[in-house]
This record gives structure tokens, sequence and C-alpha cells, in this order.
């Protein structure tokens, strides 16, 4: 076994260690790789509040500083067998040993990350608000505000942090200004690919954000002047500030960092267990074909637009109901994207690549995904009284959008064409029409007996919770790509209602199949996203308590 270590580590360049030997027919022998993380966040602020005759008025400030210091590497890599290069070659698709495999020397991958992929990553964030709650009248409030947000844009403090400009070819960039390779010191990348460190960009992957003004509104009426029935009105604009961990996929981008993954032949174990990465004597690893995470440019804040209005009605002194909506606009939602991609055609895929066939795929995160959201919300409760309790809420909702917000990649939740994204609209992954929950407690009555026996059959409560939620929508997605480079394909819708009779669906057969088929080669699929649903959900939940006094008073 002191082969595939020297050779593994040789490569990496680490002292001695057990890689990853990952097997078929026993247990993987895992090895322990650094991860090590120390993150800071520093924090001022202050609050001011001054009541001024009707007028209750606050003002503050915030200022935070992110440190986020990462160190994540795959250091000591892993080797694969699975028993393909010891079957019988007289058999087709025949299968050996595995553990005959490793003996004979011969794996059929490799796997490792090289590279300086430590990561020390900067921000600033500042806030200022402003709000005044005005009392118009005694049975009326009126509450104005704004807030103003500015997170200045990712750091890297050493500049080590490469991104990746798609135009009329794929460019990567370096930031800051220098040499580009300064502290890479043992990869290259194939020279036909552009690669610069000229300060075009600045030290900042994306441009700053300077525009994240967010307007509040409120209303408050008590409308019978005896505080029992209430309206309730609000809407307000709020920023949400991006962390650090769409950057790690960053530091990977070669030539800071790669991960290599050769595969041996099928039928030929032409990958040397001496040398499974290629690298001979070299003391360089030229990297081709390079996939590359970045951020967008004019990546900036996501926002959301919240509005609502509740009428409350209390009855009685123990129970409320409630009537009301709630709805929301999100914009600039960020989202992978995939480019440098291959029309749909017959061939190969990298040569076919626009802009660059000497690159690989270019994942940037954008600000590419909006959504609505409108929801009509019914409450009641009635308080614990006379020995139970009990509350209801039941919404009817709908929520759209045109994407699903930071896809992981290849999961297959990128867009099926990234030149239609429009074709991408339709019902949100977390869309639920219909919602109700109820829930209840309730203490059961006993009579009262002696002492003895109240200990025993007094202060027993039971409680129970319901809830229905009807379904969860997904897309009709078909096997194979359309040859671009990029999975996840959805069917090709064919005719006839897609939705089956609730008697005539089956585990099996939840949905009409024979309204899809497989698309025709080199083709998208026309099916819409999202226009399936899948089962609806109930739980029921439910227990029984009991009080144990322990002292007078207590229990």
């Amino acid at each position: 076994m002191k082969g595939p270590y020297d050779a593994i580590h040789r490569a990496v360049g680490l002292q001695p260690g057990v890689a990853t030997l990952q097997m078929t027919s026993i247990s993987n022998v895992p090895n322990v790789d650094p991860f090590q993380q120390a993150n800071n966040t520093f924090q001022l602020l202050d609050n001011v509040s001054v009541i001024k005759g009707n007028h209750t008025l606050k003002f503050g400030g915030e200022f935070r500083r992110f440190q986020f210091n990462i160190f994540a590497l795959r250091l000591k890599g892993a080797l694969y067998w699975d028993g393909r290069y010891s079957g019988n070659p007289q058999v087709a698709n025949s299968v050996g040993s595995d553990i005959a495999d490793l003996l004979l020397g011969s794996i059929f991958r490799a796997d490792r990350t090289i590279g300086n992929v430590q990561s020390y990553f900067r921000r600033s964030s500042y806030a200022g608000y402003f709000q005044d709650d005005w009392r118009l009248h005694r049975s009326l409030r009126l509450n104005l505000g704004v807030r103003y947000e500015l997170a200045t844009p990712f750091l890297e403090k050493n500049d080590n942090l490469i991104s990746a400009i798609v135009g009329n070819d794929v460019t990567l960039v370096r930031m800051g200004t220098g040499e580009p390779y300064a502290g890479f010191a043992n990869i290259r990348l194939d020279p036909g690919i552009p690669y610069v460190r000229d300060g075009r960009v600045g030290r900042y992957p994306t441009k700053w954000d300077r525009n994240n003004w967010a307007p509040r509104l409120g209303l408050a009426w008590n409308a019978d002047g005896r505080g029992r029935t209430s309206l309730r009105v609000g809407f307000g604009a709020f920023f949400s500030e991006d962390f650090a961990n769409p950057l790690n996929d960053m530091t990977s981008n070669p030539p800071q960092g790669v991960r290599q993954a050769p595969v041996a032949a099928p039928l030929r174990p032409d990958l040397p267990i001496t040398d499974p990465f290629g690298e001979g004597g070299s003391s360089f690893t030229v990297v081709t074909q390079p996939r590359i995470f970045s951020l967008a440019r004019d990546l900036v804040m996501p926002y959301v637009f919240q509005y609502s209005a509740t009428l409350q009605r209390q009855l009685g002194s123990d129970t409320v109901v409630e009537i009301g909506y709630s709805g929301n606009q999100g914009h600039k939602i960020s989202a992978f994207q995939v480019l440098n991609i291959a029309p749909p055609g017959p061939g190969a895929v990298q040569p076919r690549r626009l802009p660059s066939p000497l690159a690989g795929t270019v994942t940037p995160m954008a600000p590419l995904v909006n959504s609505n959201y409108h929801g009509l919300q019914a409450r009641a409760e009635k308080r614990f009284s006379r020995g139970y309790s009990l509350i209801a809420a039941y919404t009817w909702s709908k929520a759209i959008d045109d994407g699903t917000s930071r896809a992981n990649p290849g999961s297959g939740d990128f867009a099926q064409d990234e030149r239609r994204r429009d074709l991408e609209r339709g019902l949100s992954d977390y869309h639920i029409a219909h919602s109700l929950r109820l829930g209840w407690t309730a203490t059961i009555p006993t009579p009262s007996m002696n002492r003895f026996a109240n200990a025993v059959i007094k202060n027993w409560q039971v409680g129970g919770f319901f809830s229905w939620l009807n379904a969860i929508p997904f897309s009709p997605r078909s096997i194979g790509d359309a040859n671009t480079g990029v999975g996840g394909l959805r069917a090709q819708y064919v005719s006839a209602d897609v939705n089956l009779p609730s008697s005539e669906q089956t585990l099996s057969r939840w949905f009409n199949t024979s309204a899809f088929r497989r698309p025709d080669p080199f083709t998208f699929g026309s099916a819409g996203r999202n226009i399936l649903n899948c089962p609806g959900r109930i739980n029921l939940d439910g227990s029984i308590l009991k009080d144990f006094p322990t002292f007078e008073g207590q229990s």
C-alpha cells in the first residue's frame, strides 16, 4: 500500500498520511482532511428615543465588520476501485473484485484538490434609521420610517480571488494589480486562456451597491374605541445582506486551486497508480478547460417589498378572530447562472462552447430572480379558560418566481435554457396553496377525592396539533440533456390534462404520464416549470401531560 499513498502525496506535496480508499464491496477507508474556520464579527451600534408631544422619535445606527477566515482543502486525495479490470474479458460487462483491482494497482479514478485555497474575506456594513410613531388620535397611530443600508463588496485580504468576465471571450481576472501568478506556486492555466491582473475590476469582484433605501409605513386603528376591533396596515422595503458562502467556490478557481478527477479507460487501466494525475516530473499542473465560479459584476443586495392588512375582533373575554392579507415582491434575488455553454446540437460539447471553447462552464451568481406572493389568512384563538384552549389558522396563497435561488451546481435546478430564462416563470418551489393548522389543549375533569386519589387522577391534560398542507409543485423531468454541457432537462409536453382524477392516482402514477415524452435529440423540453403537484401532507401529534405537586403552591 505504500505505492498509492506515496504517489498521491507526492503529487499533492504533503506529508504522508491516509488517503481515502473507496471500494464497492467494503466500507471506505476515509481520511480526515483539516477544515479550520475562524470568523469574527465586530459590532458598534447606538439607538436614541425621544418623546415629544404626540410623537415618539427613534433613530440610530450600526456598524459591523466581518472577517471570514476559512481553510478547506481535500488535501489527501482519494483513489477508487470497483472491480472493472479483474473481470472475465470473455464475458461482456463482467465485473471482478475491487480488492483484486486494488492488489493489481488498477485504479479507475483518482480525486484531489490542490492549490492555496485559504480565504480571508472582509466586509464592512453600515446602517442607519429614523422612525416616527405619531399618535394622530387616541384611536389612531401612524408609524413612518426609513432605513439605509450599505454593505461593501467582499474583499479577500491577499487578493487571492479569481473571477471571470464573459464577453467575446472568457477572461479570468485576479483581483488587484501585479503578477497574476504571485502566490500560486504550482498551478498554471492553458496559455490560450486570457488571465490578467491589471486592476480592471479593482480589488472587489462586484460593484458597490449604494442605493439601498428602505421606507416603512404602518397604521393602527382602534375602530370601536374600546380595543375590541382593530385594523392594522403595513408596508416596508427590506434588504438582505449576502454572506461569504458563494465566495468559497471561487477560492477553488484555477490557478488558485483546482480539483482534479482523472478517470481511466473503461477496459484498460491506463491511469498509473504511481502518477494518477499525469504530471510526471513536472513541478506545475497545467489546467485546461477550467470550470469557473464567479460573482456577476452587477450583483446587488436582494430586496423585498412586504405589505399586509389585518382586521382583528375580540369576541367575549377570551376569543379573538382575525382575517388578513399578506403579500410581497422580491427583486434581484441572487441565483447561479451557467455561461460558456454549447448550443443544443450533435458533436462534442467542448469545441462548441460559446464564447470560448478553451474554457469550461462559467457559473456566476447574478441578480436573476424575481418573485411575488399573495396570501389570504384567517385565524381564531380561544385563550385557555374553562379548562381548554383552541387555535385554528388557515392560509390560501400563491407564490410565483422565475428561478430557484442559489441552485446547487449539478442539481438540475438551473434554467433549462439560459437564453430563455423567461420560460422559468412558474410556481415557486415553496408554493403551498392551502394550509390548515389546528391546536388544542384541555384539562381532563376529575372528581375530587381523598388526598392520595387526587394525586393520581387530578392535573391531567391532553393536547394535540393537526396540520394539512396541500400539494407542493415539481417539474416533469426527462433523462438526458440537450448536449449543451449542462444537465437538467424537462419533459416534452404532448397533450391532454397533466393531472389525473384522485380516484386514478397511485404512488407509481400520480400524474398523467402519457401527457409527456422524452424531448427530441438536441432539443429542450416544452413542459413548464413546476406544473405538477406532489401529494399533500398531513401531520397529527398528540400529547398527555400530568402535573405532580411537590410543595404547596408548586408543581
